[in-house]
């Protein structure tokens, strides 16, 4: 049996500059400093005392994978490490990657009813959405949509008396007919982007916000049971 130590630098050698800490049931984007063979460099996070066990996500550069992350505060500073700064240890199981087509799922019972214009002519439709997760949704609509438009749908989520008013651009990547009507299978932003993008391409800071909301709004959602994950 091995006993060589993981080295965080290999692991993460494409993840991108921010670590996203989870507090309460939110998350605060953090710029990480340095990573090291056994911990990453972090800025102090705003607001309540930090508590020793620390959980988060680190986006992959390109922003379609997510690193989560589970570490303890490390109160012995590294070397030359900057003032104002937070050390964050992480062990060999504190590091899980998850591709974008396995992020969780949540299906809505009844579905949400939305507002779907699509582009280029900004025809808007009712939708109902059926699932959601931070990468993509299901929708079901009266009318045929052509798969090489983009879409914005527009729909409210309620969590203990809280309103979520979102607004998600995506593409059609499916379509199944439905007896009345279409469902299309949508992966939320841009696809042609997407495709051009190398591996070492940074995502913009906005869509990993995007992103890391979506998968906490989804969490929720699934921890208080109002549905089912898929």
């Amino acid at each position: 049996m091995s006993n060589k130590k993981t080295d965080l630098r290999e692991i993460l050698k494409d993840a991108h500059a921010h670590f996203y800490i989870l507090k309460g049931e939110g998350a605060e984007r953090l710029a990480i400093w340095e990573i090291l063979d056994d911990s990453i460099i972090i800025d102090i996070p705003t607001g309540a005392p930090m508590r020793r066990t620390v959980l988060g996500f680190i986006p992959s550069l390109a922003g379609n994978s997510i690193y989560e992350i589970e570490g303890t505060v490390n109160q012995d500073a590294a070397p030359n490490q900057m003032n104002n700064t937070l050390r964050i240890a992480i062990g060999p199981g504190g590091v899980k990657k998850v591709n974008h087509r396995l992020f969780q799922r949540y299906s809505f019972t009844p579905p949400l009813e939305a507002k779907v214009t699509i582009s280029p002519k900004h025809k808007k439709i009712a939708g109902r959405i059926i699932n959601l997760s931070a990468s993509g949704l299901r929708v079901e609509v009266p009318d045929q949509l052509a798969p090489d438009h983009e879409c914005v749908f527009e729909f409210d989520i309620e969590i203990d008396d809280e309103v979520h008013s979102l607004r998600l651009e995506g593409m059609i990547v499916y379509e199944i007919p439905l007896d009345m009507g279409y469902a299309y299978g949508v992966q939320l932003g841009n696809i042609d982007e997407d495709k051009k993008m190398l591996s070492t391409d940074e995502a913009p800071v906005k869509e990993l916000d995007l992103t890391v909301d979506l998968m906490s709004l989804v969490n929720r959602l699934i921890i208080r049971g109002e549905g089912q994950e898929e």
